[in-house]
C-alpha cells in the first residue's frame, strides 16, 4: 500500500487549482483591463469583479489544500497505515447548510468520531465499510481508501463535538 500514490494526487489537484486561478487571473487582466490597470471602455467594473472572485476562490482553495498536504505529509511519514472499520453520518444538518461529515472508526476494541475535511461530493467515497487510518486518533490522521487512490484529513472538529454530544442526549 503505497502513501504516496493518495498524497500524490492530493497535492496535483491543490496545484491545479492554484494554476487555475492564475490563469483566471492573467486572461481575466489581458482581457477586461488596459495596460493602466483600468477597465476598458465599456466593461462595467464588476464584469471584472466576477473572474477576480472566482480567482481569489481557485487560490485560496489551493494554497489551503497545499498546507494540508504539508500536515497529512508529515503524518504519513510518521505513523503506519491501520485498518479501521468506518460508520459514516452526516450529523446537525439542520444547523449547518450540509450537516457535518462525520466518520466513525473503529480498530479493535477502540472507537473514535472524526470529521472529514472534504467537499461533499468527496463524502461518499470514505463511507466504508473499511478505510485505512494514519494518524493519532485524539487529534486526527489521514483517512484513505483501501486503494490508497483517495485520500482526506479527518480530524477534530469542536462543532462535531458538540453537534454529537447533543445527539447522544436526545
Amino acid at each position: 500500500m503505497s502513501k504516496g500514490r493518495g498524497l500524490a494526487r492530493y497535492i496535483v489537484r491543490a496545484f491545479g487549482l492554484v494554476v487555475a486561478g492564475c490563469g483566471v487571473v492573467l486572461i481575466a487582466s489581458f482581457a477586461l483591463m488596459d495596460p493602466d490597470g483600468n477597465t476598458r471602455p465599456g466593461i462595467p467594473d464588476v464584469v471584472v469583479a466576477v473572474p477576480m472572485g472566482l480567482a481569489c476562490m481557485l487560490l485560496a482553495f489551493g494554497i489551503f489544500s497545499l498546507l494540508n498536504a504539508v500536515r497529512m505529509a508529515y503524518v504519513l511519514a510518521n505513523h503506519p497505515w491501520v485498518p479501521v472499520e468506518v460508520t459514516f453520518s452526516e450529523v446537525g444538518a439542520g444547523i449547518t447548510p450540509n450537516g457535518q461529515p462525520v466518520v466513525s472508526l473503529r480498530a479493535g476494541d477502540r472507537e473514535w468520531d472524526l470529521t472529514l475535511a472534504a467537499l461533499r461530493w468527496r463524502w461518499g467515497t470514505f463511507g466504508g465499510p473499511t478505510l485505512l487510518f494514519a494518524g493519532k486518533p485524539a487529534h486526527g490522521g489521514v483517512l484513505a481508501t483501501p486503494d490508497c487512490r483517495s485520500i482526506v484529513w479527518a480530524g477534530r472538529s469542536p462543532l462535531t463535538r458538540l453537534l454529537l454530544g447533543r445527539r447522544s442526549r436526545e
